[in-house]
């Protein structure tokens, strides 16, 4: 899950693309 918190917010090793943030 590279989602967390706020809308859109992309953090962590896992979320190398920003598109799973959509």
């Amino acid at each position: 899950r590279c989602c967390t918190g706020k809308k859109g917010s992309c953090s962590g090793r896992a979320c190398k693309n920003l598109k799973c943030c959509a």
